[in-house]
């Protein structure tokens, strides 16, 4: 109904589309999507429906490295950061304080 009322009103799109999403065909989705995309200019294909979307980020399956300025200043430091997340798998104690919550509880091996 909050579709009907407002189509402008994305929410009402969005949490359409994830109920139908959980109870109905595939193709009653997408034509809700479809129909969001006309009515509310929501998202620009029914396939892919996020709940958080920006048009004017280009959606594209490959981004060059070259797109990002700051890509050559992590390939510049990423055998710093490999070498301090090894040294805080190594902790044995977990002192380090690193992991979730702040408990030291990462799995050695893991990067």
């Amino acid at each position: 109904r909050a579709v009907a009322a407002d189509p402008e009103l994305r929410p009402a799109h969005v949490d359409l589309c994830l109920a139908l999403a959980e109870t109905e065909p595939t193709e009653a989705v997408l034509a809700a999507a479809s129909n969001a995309i006309v009515e509310a200019g929501l998202w620009s294909d029914p396939w892919q429906r996020p709940a958080s979307f920006l048009h004017e980020l280009a959606s594209k399956p490959f981004w060059e490295a070259a797109e990002f300025p700051w890509v050559d200043t992590l390939k510049q430091g990423f055998s710093k950061v490999g070498a301090e997340w090894d040294a805080v798998l190594r902790s044995a104690d977990g002192s380090s304080g690193a992991g979730p919550g702040g408990d030291g509880a990462w799995e050695p091996g893991r990067r």
